[in-house]
């Protein structure tokens, strides 16, 4: 039943009993963009929904995939996004990257993979390796023109093996010399180095999953709020165990380190939540993605 509830604007309405949830969901123009529900206790929003009518906890994996990757939920002060593990994911705990494997990074396009397209057009047609049906929906092609003064970022919103449908239609004309850059959602293959290999020890970071993730399921990964980080071995520094050694990063497998320890290029990722006088804390105040 919808509810009209003062001061929403013309076209959005809250309905009962709204499926996956037991609870409400929010709805623009009959399109519902949220759940809200009692989450023992705490509101959890998921901005969209369950793509099967099975809700999934954020203490869940699934090997059945029940909402959009990306799809971003917040439980009382934690900020979750829905993710994919890769094939060889070894996530447990730690930190995990956006599309580890090698093969799956931004893939630059030759001149010759490319076909022109005009302002306007709402689809490029490329030749992209490593590409399957819709396994690059809602990533990202970065767009740059020859000379390369102007570059543009474009949403994927699917995909064949050669032709890319945009979210938007594109603001700058795709030449024969131009070159784009393809990634895919960074929730989606996400996984932990296993080995610190000459070349793989640069990389960003996607989440931290709050159980251990089976390989190809589909779970929720924390990218802000209150957290329990987990410390590798022989990490040098553990936050907080000097009283000014408050900030942390991730190391190259995904576990936490005093940020001025880290020798390699990686993400500032928050500080330690309690006071700190000689006492080290695994509870963290993570910063990825609000």
């Amino acid at each position: 039943m919808a509810k009209n509830i003062p001061g929403l604007k013309r076209g959005w309405s809250y309905r009962e009993g709204t499926a996956g949830s037991g609870g409400l969901g929010l709805y623009v123009d009959g399109l519902m963009v949220a759940e809200y529900e009692n989450y023992n206790d705490q509101l959890m929003i998921t901005y969209g929904k369950s793509l099967t009518g099975v809700p999934q906890g954020i203490y869940e994996e699934s090997a059945t995939q029940n909402y959009d990757i990306g799809t971003k939920r917040v439980v009382d002060d934690m900020v979750f996004h829905y993710c994919q593990a890769e094939a060889d994911s070894g996530s447990t705990y730690k930190a995990i990257q956006p599309n580890r494997a090698v093969v799956t990074k931004h893939i630059p396009v030759t001149a010759s993979a490319v076909t022109a397209a005009s302002v306007g057009a709402t689809t490029i047609t490329a030749t992209v390796s490593d590409v399957a049906a819709n396994n690059y929906a809602d990533g990202y092609i970065i767009q740059q023109n020859s000379p390369w003064t102007q570059n543009s970022k474009l949403r994927i919103k699917s995909n064949t093996t050669t032709v890319f449908t945009l979210k938007d239609p594109l603001v700058l004309a795709v030449g024969a010399s131009d070159s784009l850059h393809f990634s895919k959602n960074m929730y989606k293959d996400v996984g932990m180095l296993e080995t610190n290999a000459t070349g793989k020890e640069y990389h960003s970071w996607a989440a931290v999953p709050l159980l251990g993730v089976t390989a190809e399921y589909y779970f929720w990964g924390q990218t802000w709020g209150p957290c329990c980080v987990q410390y590798g071995v022989g990490t040098p520094h553990r936050p907080g165990e000097s009283p000014s050694e408050r900030s942390f990063a991730f190391d190259y497998y995904g576990a936490a380190i005093y940020s001025s320890d880290l020798l390699a290029a990686g993400n500032a990722a928050g500080w330690v939540i309690p006071n700190t006088w000689g006492t080290w804390s695994m509870l963290m105040m993570l910063r990825l993605a609000p």
